[in-house]
C-alpha cells in the first residue's frame, strides 16, 4: 500500500521542482532583461506582479477541489501557467501585457500550491501512513527537497546555458519548458480517491515538534524575524542582480550566486528542521550582524571571491530566518488548535515578498549604494527591536 502511495506521491515532487524552477529563473531573468530598458522602480513593479496576485488567489481558490477534483484543479493551475508562458514569450518588449501575464500567473499559483499542499496531506492521511510516523517523516522530506532542489536546478541550467550563449532571453524559453513539462505530469497524476474531503485545503501535514518545547510568546517576534527574511530576500533579490550588472558582470554570474546561495539554504533548512526552537533563538542575534554586515560588504565591495563568500553566508542566515518563525508558527498553530500561525505566517511571507521588490526598485533608482545602506538600517531597526524583547520568548517547563 505505501509504495503504491509514493507512485501517487511521485508527480506532486515532480510538480513541485518544475514550478519552483520556473518562478526563481523568471523572477532573476526580469530585473536582467530590464536593466536599462525601463526605470529600476518599474522594474520592481514588474518583478512584484506574480507576488501581488497571489496575496488574494490562494484564498480565492482555497476550495476549488471539493467542486472540480485535484486532478482537474492541477490542470486548470499549471495549463494556465503554461497560458503565461506563451505570452511572455512575446511580451517582454511591452511591460504592460507582461505585468499582466505575471499577474495572471500568480493567479494560477494561488490555485497550484494549495492544491499540491492539499493532495499531499490527502494522501498522507491514508491508512498506509497516517500512523507511521518513520515514512511521514521521510515523504515530508522529500517534498521539501523537491521544491529546494528545483530552485538549485533552475538556477543551474540558467547559469549553465548564459555562460555558452549570453542572451537572457534562453531563460524565458527554458521556464516555458518547465511548465510545459508540469502540464504533462498532471495529466499522469492520480485522483486521491477514498479520502476525507471536508477539510481545509490551507491546512499542512503535522510538523513533529519535541514534546517539551512549550513556549509563550508574543507572536509578533517571530514574525518580525521573518519580515526580515522575506523584505530583506525580497529586496535583495532584485538588487544585486542590477549592480552586478551595472559593475559589467555578466548574466550567468548572477545565476551562479543564487545557485551557491540556494544549496547553502537548502543544507542549512534541511539540519535546522531538526533544531529545538531554543537552538534556532540562540542563532538569530549572530545571524542579524552577520546579515548587516553582508549586506554593507556587498554594496561596497566589487570582487566575485567575496560575492560568493557572501551569498553562501546568506543561504546560511536565510534558513535559520525560515526555520525559526516556521516553528514558532507551528507552535501558534498548537496553542490556538487552528492553523492561525500558519495563515500568519503566509501572508506576512507574501506582504514582504510583494513589497520588497517596489520599494528595493525606487532605492535603486536613488542609487545602487544607497540602496544597500538603506537595507542594513531596515535589518537594524527592526533587530534592535527583536533583540529588545526576545527574553518575552519563555519556555514552559
Amino acid at each position: 500500500m505505501v509504495k503504491n502511495l509514493r507512485y501517487r506521491l511521485f508527480p506532486l515532487f515532480i510538480l513541485a521542482f518544475l514550478r519552483v524552477a520556473s518562478t526563481f529563473s523568471i523572477a532573476l531573468a526580469l530585473p536582467l532583461y530590464y536593466h536599462r530598458k525601463l526605470d529600476p522602480g518599474l522594474i520592481g513593479f514588474l518583478t512584484a506582479a506574480t507576488a501581488l496576485s497571489y496575496l488574494f488567489s490562494p484564498y480565492l481558490f482555497r476550495n476549488a477541489y471539493k467542486k472540480i477534483g485535484i486532478k482537474k484543479s492541477l490542470l486548470i493551475a499549471t495549463g494556465g501557467m503554461v497560458l503565461a508562458q506563451i505570452g511572455l514569450q512575446f511580451s517582454l518588449e511591452f511591460w504592460i501585457p507582461t505585468f499582466l501575464l505575471l499577474f495572471y500567473d500568480g493567479v494560477s499559483l494561488g490555485l497550484f500550491w494549495p492544491i499540491i499542499t492539499s493532495a499531499y496531506t490527502l494522501i498522507l492521511s491514508h491508512d498506509g501512513i497516517r500512523d507511521n510516523d518513520k515514512e511521514k517523516d521521510k515523504l515530508s522530506r522529500n517534498l521539501g527537497f523537491s521544491w529546494n532542489s528545483g530552485g538549485i536546478f533552475g538556477y543551474c541550467l540558467s547559469a549553465f546555458f548564459l555562460f555558452i550563449i549570453a542572451n537572457i532571453l534562453l531563460v524565458f524559453r527554458l521556464s516555458f519548458i518547465y511548465m510545459a513539462c508540469a502540464f504533462m505530469v498532471a495529466l499522469f497524476f492520480e485522483e486521491p480517491k477514498s479520502f476525507d474531503l471536508n477539510g481545509d485545503l490551507l491546512k499542512e501535514t503535522d510538523i513533529k515538534l519535541n514534546s517539551s518545547e512549550k513556549y509563550i510568546f508574543p507572536y509578533i517576534l517571530p514574525l518580525l524575524i521573518l519580515t526580515i527574511y522575506t523584505f530583506i530576500s525580497g529586496c535583495f533579490g532584485l538588487l544585486y542582480p542590477l549592480k552586478l550588472n551595472d559593475l559589467g558582470y555578466e548574466d550567468f554570474i548572477s545565476y551562479f550566486l543564487s545557485f551557491i546561495r540556494m544549496i547553502s539554504q537548502t543544507i542549512i533548512i534541511t539540519a535546522a528542521m531538526t533544531f529545538k526552537i531554543k537552538t534556532l533563538k540562540k542563532f538569530i542575534p549572530i545571524s542579524l550582524i552577520l546579515l548587516v554586515i553582508s549586506i554593507f560588504m556587498f554594496g561596497i565591495f566589487d570582487n566575485l571571491i567575496i560575492y560568493g563568500i557572501i551569498f553562501g553566508l546568506l543561504g546560511l542566515i536565510f534558513g535559520i530566518f525560515y526555520c525559526f518563525p516556521f516553528k514558532m508558527s507551528i507552535l501558534k498553530n498548537i496553542e490556538n488548535k487552528n492553523m492561525s500561525g500558519t495563515m500568519y505566517f503566509e501572508t506576512v511571507s507574501g506582504i514582504n515578498f510583494w513589497i520588497g521588490p517596489l520599494i528595493a526598485g525606487l532605492m535603486f533608482s536613488i542609487s545602487s549604494f544607497f540602496s544597500f545602506i538603506a537595507l542594513c538600517m531596515v535589518i537594524s531597526i527592526m533587530g534592535i527591536i527583536y533583540l529588545l524583547f526576545q527574553n518575552r520568548i519563555k519556555q514552559v517547563h
